[in-house]
């Protein structure tokens, strides 16, 4: 199984969150090897103001996380999908086929973390919505977070995203009327057009290579993102996302 764990900012019943989903489970939904949605919540010691957790309580949950995981794999075939922490508590979302034995494993948890209280259930989800209509970042989100791995990479690499530098961005339509007006309306946006593709073959065959000088900060790359994902939806396309050269500090 491919895991691949991602968090995110966001509000849940109009409620500020912040969502951990392994999104590697969305190519295996529905998984009907995983019927039951098993939901563990455990209220926080020390919330943060806003509700969600502060650093002091990183190494418990983590702990409780851990445990959890491996009772619910054991007893219920448990796979987690994701937590939310919200409104003073995280709250873990696991899928499995054996909801009978889901008390016995977190009685098992909450008598090593006694001084937290535990609430749990079960109800069928063979859909797995909980996952896809809360877990999941919306597309918005996910561009987020595809931005803040490519980040990553750079810093990874040594890059310390304080120099300006081109980033090339791609997006694909159906039409080449709605190509030409993406085309236009990105260059009163200070973007240059590098090529053009065609592939029939393709849902969106007609593409576009733009690219700026710009900052490349998280927040500044969110903004110069979205802007392109709304526009491209606005001429009926897909947004398909950037890169850049990699920037060392010289030495």
């Amino acid at each position: 199984m491919n895991r691949d764990w991602n968090s995110y900012i966001t509000k849940v019943n109009d409620e500020l969150a912040s969502v951990l989903v392994d999104l590697g489970l969305d190519s295996e939904i529905p998984d009907t090897n995983g019927p039951w949605l098993l939901w563990v919540w455990i209220q926080l010691k020390s919330p943060r103001p806003d509700g969600l957790s502060d650093w002091p309580e990183f190494e418990v949950l983590s702990a409780v996380e851990a445990r959890l995981t491996q009772s619910l794999a054991q007893k219920c075939n448990g796979v987690l999908g994701g937590s939310i922490t919200t409104l003073g508590r995280r709250e873990f979302y696991f899928y499995g086929t054996n909801p009978e034995q889901l008390e016995i494993a977190v009685i098992e948890t909450r008598k090593v973390f006694r001084d937290h209280v535990f609430e749990w259930g079960s109800r069928e989800d063979s859909d797995w919505q909980q996952y896809t209509d809360v877990l999941l970042p919306s597309d918005e989100q996910m561009e987020r977070i595809k931005n803040r791995k490519v980040l990553e990479i750079l810093k990874k690499e040594g890059d310390l995203l304080a120099d300006s530098r081109e980033a090339t961005h791609w997006a694909y339509f159906k039409a080449a009327k709605d190509r030409e007006g993406f085309k236009n309306a990105v260059e009163l946006m200070g973007y240059r057009v590098d090529s053009e593709s065609d592939d029939p073959a393709d849902e969106y065959p007609l593409g576009v290579c733009f690219f700026r000088r710009q900052t490349v900060s998280e927040s500044d790359m969110d903004d110069a993102v979205l802007a392109l994902f709304r526009l491209a939806a606005k001429f009926g396309g897909s947004y398909d996302g950037w890169e850049t050269e990699i920037i060392k500090p010289q030495t």
